[in-house]
């Protein structure tokens, strides 16, 4: 497309050396998937990363939120302009950024590809440590049908839920399988289906053990950290007033902001055609010809 249309890197930093051009594209910019189009389930299914997500002998589901779009596609590209902005105080030229979903979206498998190479055995959904087959790290359902989170990893932690609820038999076998691991699963199950998720909250949610909820959006949009943290933004837009995620990176310089709020669909279209040149009498034709 960028050729096609005359504006490829290759074009352009032979106008600019200094130029920074980054791509952000499904497969990458050579290969033999580079004119195959994707969409975000389709990079984690190729990446091997769709396999883990979901319970033991269900079939893989879907994250709910753009895993490789986002966090393998345009964090991974900001991570590669700004090397490259690092790179050009060096070498006073610009390059290319070639950002592919796929990779990035591979490169999430680091912890399981590690434990593959060290016991030779395919990870398995539903059955590897982060992926709830052990009791210290899994989702349980609460007397109100709401869920509660527990990632009591690490040894200490484990045992702080284990002597909460009077079971310091179960400390030592936190990694175990089979039966032993059906009885902890059980019971923790049937514990914590006696309260509400908001009772736990209250009873564990000061105590060393790495316990949360399953938050609804509207809960989120409250949590008083993410408040604290300035990450619900609230913005006056040409359609009213609008929520947006605030910026996640706290620079103690040079902090960030939101200086523009969203804009509602077609309404920079006149800004942008005047920008190009097209006056007003051009830009109303184009609107009642329906091109625009």
């Amino acid at each position: 497309m960028s050729q096609r249309l005359g504006i490829d890197y290759a074009r352009l930093s032979a106008i600019n050396e200094r130029l920074i051009y980054c791509a952000i594209t499904g497969y990458g910019q050579d290969g033999p998937y580079r004119d195959k189009v994707g969409h975000d389930l389709n990079y984690l299914g190729y990446a091997g990363v769709l396999e883990y997500i979901g319970a033991a002998g269900a079939p893989p589901v879907l994250a709910g939120v753009q895993i490789a779009d986002i966090g393998a596609g345009s964090l991974l590209a900001v991570a590669g302009i700004l090397s490259a902005v690092i790179a050009r105080a060096q070498t006073g030229r610009g390059q290319f950024v070639d950002v592919a979903m796929l990779d990035g979206a591979f490169a999430w498998n680091v912890y399981h590809l590690l434990l593959y190479q060290l016991s030779g055995q395919l990870p398995q959904r539903g059955r590897e440590q982060l992926t709830g087959h052990y009791p210290c790290y899994a989702i349980y359902q609460t007397s109100d049908d709401r869920y509660l989170t527990v990632g009591a990893f690490e040894p200490h932690f484990w045992a702080t839920l284990c002597r909460h609820f009077g079971r310091e038999d179960f400390i030592a076998s936190q990694w175990a399988g089979g039966e032993k691991r059906d009885e902890m699963f059980a019971f923790l199950r049937a514990a914590f289906r006696r309260r509400t998720l908001a009772e736990w909250l209250h009873e564990l949610g000061d105590q060393a053990i790495c316990l949360g909820p399953v938050n609804h959006l509207d809960e989120a949009l409250a949590n008083p950290q993410l408040r604290h943290r300035q990450m619900v933004v609230e913005l006056e837009t040409a359609a009213g007033r609008s929520l947006a995620p605030g910026i996640p990176l706290k620079l103690s310089d040079t902090p960030g902001a939101i200086r523009t709020p969203p804009p509602g669909f077609g309404e920079h279209t006149d800004s942008v055609l005047g920008s190009l040149g097209f006056g007003t009498a051009e830009i109303a034709q184009l609107r009642a010809g329906g091109v625009v």
